[in-house]
């Protein structure tokens, strides 16, 4: 299996609104350092597994949704816990999304929150498939 990884980080506000997560319960900063990695058995006609320059753009442009904002104030986070589990699901999403017309395999996506702490997700990405032609 071959793989790529891209880096790139998003400084975030958020809270997490549990008595579980003890003073995170509370408005806090975090650098999010997260890592995109796709994995291929095999390489494409260029020898490579995603074009590097196309895969950093992919990521930069899902975390411009959280780069130097408070997830508390996006319409579609406000009502969820974003836990580094939530938030690597919510990336892999918006990543495979965007690299599903170039790529096909596997993509983890790691995210740290500390040196310490790190939450990953990792699953397939699909081939877009070409919208359904009705008959008229």
């Amino acid at each position: 299996m071959y793989s790529l990884t891209i880096r790139r980080h998003a400084f975030i506000a958020h809270s997490l609104k549990r008595d579980v997560f003890g003073p995170a319960r509370n408005l806090h900063g975090v650098t999010l350092i997260v890592d995109a990695e796709f994995m291929a058995p095999e390489l494409d006609a260029d020898n490579t597994v995603m074009d590097v320059v196309r895969a950093s753009r992919i990521l930069k442009d899902v975390l411009a949704e959280f780069h130097y904002k408070n997830l508390e104030e996006n319409p579609a986070l406000a009502s969820e816990i974003t836990t580094m589990e939530f938030l690597a699901r919510r990336i892999h999403n918006g990543v495979a999304a965007r690299a599903a017309s170039r790529f096909r395999g596997r993509l983890k996506i790691s995210v740290r929150e500390s040196p310490e702490a790190w939450a990953a997700y990792e699953g397939e990405v699909a081939a877009k498939r070409a919208p359904r032609r009705t008959r008229a």
